[in-house]
C-alpha cells in the first residue's frame, strides 16, 4: 500500500549501542518534515536522534514534543522530504482490518543488509481485537489502546497501525510477553489530541478544484452557472450551517430509531463528559442547543432558555445541581427524539426488547432523585453504548417547491432577405473576432493566475508547486526571468543541490533573494552535518548570524560532533567539546560527558587496559552499571599490581595502587613503591613516619633497615634479651654488650648490616652486626665475632 512510502527508519544513539524504531510522516513543510513515533524510541537520548532518509544517509532529527505518559513523541527534520503526510483516523472499530507497517530487527536476519528505506518496510496483517483503556505510567492518565493480533516486534514502534483505506488508526506500540496475537498500538485518537494540545495538529486539507478545469468549462457551463449552480451553492451554504434538532425531525416527518438516535448523540454526550472531567457543566441542555448537520448532531451554545421537561427537578426546584442534572438533561432529549419532540408525557408500554432496554437506561436518567441516575456521563456511555451501531444520519428531503407557470407570447417577424446575408457576414466576423479575444483573454488570465500562484508559492519556498506554475506560463523565461531564475535556484534547494542554488542566486539581487540565500546556506549547514562535516557546518551557521535557529544549532552541532568523536574512538576530543559546552550551559552536555567516560573505559576494558579503564569510569559519575564494572576492576587492578609489585614493577605498580586509592592495603602498596622508586623527600623522618605503620607487611621491615636514617629511626631506644642488650641514642651513638669486631671508629647501616670503617678510609668496611626487624618491638642481631643470633626487645 503506498501509505507505507511515508514510513521512516529512526534510530537514537545509547551508550551501550543504538535503539531503532520506526515513525510516520505527519506534516511536511518548507520549515521541515513532522515524524511521529513513540516516547520511548527517543527518550533515552533526545539529542542523538537520526532519520534514515537514503541508502547510505541519515539526517538529524530534534524532538519538538514528548510525553512519557502517553508514550508518544514527535521529532522534526530541519529540511522536508518528499513524503506525504499520512492522514490520522478517528474511526477505529472492533473487527476492522489493519496493517502494522515498520522496521521490525528480527526481519534483518533474512537479509544481507539491514532494512532502512520506506520501501524495505514490513508490513503485517490482522484486526483490531479489541479497544481498551489503561494507564502507560502509573502517574498519567487512561490511554485508549487498539488490542490486535497483528505481529509487532522490536523495531515496529513507532509505525502507523494502517486502516483499510491507508488512514493512520493507530500508532503501534508494544506486545504483551508470554502471550500469543496479543500486540498494542495506542489510537490515533490519542496522537490527535496530543498534537492539538502542542499545537501540532493540521487536519487533513481538502483538494483545490484544478485551475485548468475552471477554463475549460467555464466558457460551457457559464449560462448554467447562473441558473442553476448559484441557487444549488445558496442551498448547500444553507445546508452547510444546519438546523435547530426540533426543525430535522420536523422535515425528517419521523422519530429516530433507538441505535440512531444513539449513535448520533454519542458525540454530544462524549463532549459533555469531557467538559465535566474539565470542571464544567452545562444544566441548560434543549433541542435548540443540538444542531443537525449532514455529518451528525453538535452540541452549540444558545440563549434559548429550555423548558421544564429538560430541566432536572432540582433545578426545577432552585436547589444544587450538579453532573447528574446533566445526565436527566441527555436522557430527556433521548426520549424527545425517541418520541419525536412529543413531551414524553408517557413512555409507551410496550416495545421490542432493544428498545425497552434503552428506555429502561432513560428512565434511569429521568429519576425524580438524583441518586438514582447514572452517577456521571461515562456511566451513561457505558449504558448506552450496546445501542451504538454507528447509525449513518437519514438527511430530510428539500422542500418541494411549486414552480410557477408563466405564459409567455410568441409573435413571429419575417426580416427582409436582403439584409440576412450581410447581417450574417457581419455576425461571422463579429464571432471570429470575439473568438480570439477570447482566446487571448482566456491565455492572459490563465498565466496571469498562474504566474501570481508561482509567485506565491515561490514566497512560501513550496517552489515545486512554484515551478509548475511557471511552467503553464507561455514563454515565462523570457517575460520573468528574474521569477523564473528565483525558483530555478528554490528548486535546486529542494534538491539538496545547494552549490548550484547559490550560484544562480548570485546573479539575482533583492531581499528576497538574499532572504532565500540564507535559507539555502541554512539548509545546507544542516545537510553538512549530517555529512558529518560538522566544521564547514559550524561554519555555516556562524556565518549565519541570527537567522533561524543558527546559533543554537552552533551548539547543537559541537555536541553532535563530540558524539561522532566517540564513534571513532577520539574520545578525548569529544571530551574537550563536551567540557566547553558544559562551561557554557547546554543542556545535556554534563550527562553526556558521564555517557562518554563510560564508553571510553569499556573500550579500554576490552584493549585490557584496565587501570586507564578504571581511571575514565570513575569520571562516569554512576551511569549505567559503572558502578559494578568498578568495583570488579578494582580487584583485576589490584592483584595486578601486587604481582607487578613482587616482580620489581614499582612504576607500574605505584600507579595502579594510586587509583585505588584505600582499596584493601593498595595505600600501603603505594607507600613502599615510592620508597622502591626513591621518590621521598629527603627527611627520613617522613620516609620513616609512613613505614613503621607497615612493619610486618611485604618487605617494609628491610626498607627501614636499608636506609642508615630509617633505621636508626626504627632502633633508638634500649633493647634487651638473651643477656644482652643494644642501645641508640638520639644522637646515633650505640652501647652493646654483644660480641663485637674492634676495627674502626665509625658505623653505618646499609641493607641492614652495621658496618664499621676508618675515618681515613670509609670505603673499607667490616661487618659488626645484621639485624633483622621481627615486629615493632623485637629484631635480631647476628654478631659477626662469634657467629651467633641474639633476640632483643624493645624496653
Amino acid at each position: 500500500m503506498d501509505s507505507s512510502l511515508s514510513v521512516v527508519y529512526i534510530e537514537s544513539t545509547a551508550a551501550d549501542g543504538v535503539v531503532s524504531g520506526s515513525g510516520f510522516v505527519i506534516r511536511n513543510e518548507a520549515g521541515g518534515t513532522y515524524i511521529a513515533t513513540n516516547n520511548h524510541v527517543i527518550e533515552e537520548n533526545p539529542k542523538g536522534i537520526y532519520v534514515w532518509t537514503g541508502k547510505d544517509e541519515k539526517r538529524s532529527a530534534t524532538v519538538v514534543a514528548a510525553s512519557e505518559q502517553y508514550d508518544l513523541a514527535v521529532i522534526r527534520l530541519s529540511e522536508p522530504i518528499a513524503l506525504s503526510p499520512l492522514k490520522l483516523a478517528v474511526d477505529a472499530k472492533q473487527g476492522d482490518e489493519v496493517y502494522a507497517v515498520g522496521f521490525p530487527a528480527a526481519a534483518n536476519y533474512l537479509s544481507s543488509s539491514e532494512a532502512r528505506l520506506s520501501s524495505e518496510v514490513t508490513i503485517t496483517n490482522g484486526i483490531i481485537s479489541s479497544i481498551r483503556s489503561m494507564k502507560n505510567v502509573d502517574y498519567g492518565p487512561d490511554v485508549q489502546l487498539l488490542q490486535i493480533n497483528a505481529d509487532i516486534n522490536e523495531g515496529n514502534s513507532g509505525g502507523p497501525l494502517l486502516n483499510a483505506t491507508g488512514q493512520v488508526g493507530g500508532i503501534n506500540t508494544y506486545g504483551v510477553m508470554n502471550a500469543q496475537g496479543i500486540f498494542v498500538a495506542i489510537s490515533a485518537e490519542e496522537l490527535i489530541e496530543f498534537l492539538k494540545d502542542n499545537g501540532l495538529y493540521e487536519p487533513a486539507a481538502g483538494t483545490d478544484f484544478p485551475i485548468w478545469a475552471v477554463f475549460t468549462v467555464a466558457g460551457a457551463v457559464l449560462a448554467m452557472m447562473a441558473g442553476i449552480f448559484v441557487p444549488k451553492l445558496i442551498r448547500k451554504r444553507k445546508n452547510r450551517k444546519g438546523m435547530p434538532l426540533g426543525e430535522y425531525l420536523s422535515r425528517l416527518g419521523k422519530p429516530l430509531d433507538a441505535y440512531a438516535a444513539v449513535s448520533l448523540m454519542m458525540p454530544v454526550v462524549r463532549q459533555i463528559r469531557d467538559s465535566h472531567n474539565n470542571g464544567m457543566l452545562y444544566l441548560k441542555l434543549s433541542p435548540s442547543r443540538i444542531i443537525v448537520k449532514k455529518d451528525g448532531f453538535h452540541l452549540v451554545n444558545s440563549s434559548d432558555n429550555p423548558t421544564d421537561e429538560f430541566l432536572s427537578p432540582e433545578q426545577r426546584a432552585g436547589r444544587f445541581a450538579g453532573v447528574r442534572a446533566d445526565v436527566y438533561g441527555v436522557c430527556a432529549l433521548l426520549r424527545y427524539i425517541l418520541e419525536y419532540g412529543g413531551g414524553a408525557e408517557q413512555m409507551p408500554e410496550s416495545r421490542d426488547a432493544a428498545v425497552d432496554a434503552l428506555y429502561e437506561v432513560i428512565r434511569k436518567g429521568l429519576s425524580e432523585n438524583p441518586d438514582d441516575r447514572q452517577p456521571g456521563m461515562q456511566e451513561l456511555l457505558t449504558e448506552l453504548s450496546p445501542f451504538n451501531t454507528g447509525a449513518a444520519l437519514e438527511w430530510p428531503m428539500e422542500p418541494v417547491k411549486k414552480e410557477k407557470a408563466a405564459t409567455q407570447s410568441h409573435a413571429a417577424g419575417v426580416e427582409a432577405e436582403g439584409n440576412k446575408g450581410r447581417k450574417r457576414k457581419l455576425a461571422a466576423v463579429f464571432i471570429s473576432v470575439g473568438a480570439v479575444v477570447a482566446i487571448l483573454l482566456a491565455v492572459f488570465g490563465w498565466s496571469v493566475i498562474n504566474y501570481n500562484r508561482a509567485v506565491a508559492c515561490s514566497e512560501k519556498y513550496q517552489f515545486a508547486e512554484a515551478e509548475a506554475a511557471i511552467n503553464r506560463v507561455p514563454f515565462a523565461s523570457q517575460l520573468y526571468p528574474a521569477d523564473a531564475a528565483f525558483i530555478e535556484a528554490g528548486r535546486y534547494m529542494e534538491n539538496r543541490e545547494y552549490d548550484r542554488a547559490l550560484e544562480t542566486l548570485n546573479r539575482l539581487d533583492g531581499d528576497a533573494v538574499a532572504a532565500l540565500v540564507k535559507e539555502v546556506k541554512y539548509r545546507k549547514a544542516a545537510m553538512l552535518a549530517d555529512k558529518n562535516n560538522y566544521d564547514e557546518a559550524i561554519a555555516l551557521y556562524k556565518e549565519l548570524g541570527g537567522y533561524k535557529e543558527s546559533e543554537e544549532l552552533i551548539v547543537d552541532t559541537f555536541f553532535r560532533k563530540s558524539s561522532y568523536l566517540a564513534e571513532k574512538g577520539d574520545f578525548e576530543t569529544a571530551l574537550t567539546l563536551l567540557k566547553d559546552l558544559t562551561m557554557q550551559g547546554y543542556e545535556g552536555a554534563n550527562e553526556k560527558s558521564y555517557e562518554l567516560y563510560y564508553a571510553w573505559g569499556i573500550a579500554l576494558i576490552e584493549k585490557e587496559d584496565y587501570v586507564n579503564a578504571y581511571d575514565k569510569l570513575k569520571s562516569a559519575k554512576g551511569f549505567a552499571d559503572s558502578a559494578a564494572i568498578l568495583n570488579d576492576l578494582r580487584e583485576i587492578i589490584y592483584y595486578a599490581a601486587v604481582d607487578a609489585y613482587h616482580a620489581g614493577k614499582y612504576e607500574d605498580a605505584k600507579k595502579s595502587f594510586d587509583i585505588l586509592g584505600k582499596h584493601r592495603d593498595a595505600h600501603a602498596y603505594f607507600i613502599l613503591c615510592k620508597v622502591h622508586l626513591y621518590q621521598y623527600p629527603s627527611y627520613p623522618t617522613f620516609l620513616y613516619k609512613d613505614l613503621e605503620p607497615l612493619i610486618g607487611f611485604e618487605d617494609a621491615s628491610e626498607l627501614i633497615m636499608e636506609n642508615h636514617f630509617t633505621a636508626k629511626e626504627f632502633l633508638k631506644g634500649s633493647w634487651r634479651g638473651d643477656g644482652k642488650y643494644f642501645t641508640m641514642d638520639d644522637e646515633g651513638y650505640i652501647e652493646y654488650n654483644i660480641p663485637w669486631i674492634d676495627y674502626g671508629d665509625y658505623y653505618k647501616i646499609e641493607d641492614g648490616f652495621f658496618l664499621l670503617y676508618k675515618k681515613k678510609t670509609p670505603e673499607k668496611t667490616k661487618k659488626l652486626f645484621s639485624v633483622k626487624i621481627i615486629d615493632k618491638d623485637c629484631i635480631t642481631i647476628f654478631a659477626y665475632k662469634n657467629g651467633r643470633t641474639y633476640t632483643l626487645y624493645r624496653q
